[in-house]
């Protein structure tokens, strides 16, 4: 893999491109020792995880979403009373 970490849209699908030339991608409960699991945390931004999504299922991968609803509820209120 040759590509620099710049950690946008473009340098995570390039990224999941490269690993998926030589490994699968699989879920916690269905993997094996050769595969690659791998997890968003969303703790800010429903949003940006709706767009790896897109990027992930058109790379026809499969990845785990941890949601953090209390922080985003808190980040919405904090937003809000501000």
């Amino acid at each position: 893999m040759s590509h620099s970490c710049e950690f946008s849209y473009l340098h995570d699908k390039n990224t999941l491109s490269d690993i998926k030339i030589t490994h699968r991608f699989s879920s916690y409960q269905d993997s094996s020792n050769d595969d690659v699991v791998l997890r968003h945390d969303v703790n800010y931004s429903l949003e940006s995880a709706v767009r790896m999504v897109e990027i992930e299922k058109q790379l026809k991968v499969r990845l785990t979403y941890f949601i953090s609803f209390l922080q985003l509820i808190n980040i919405k209120s904090h937003i809000l009373t501000n």
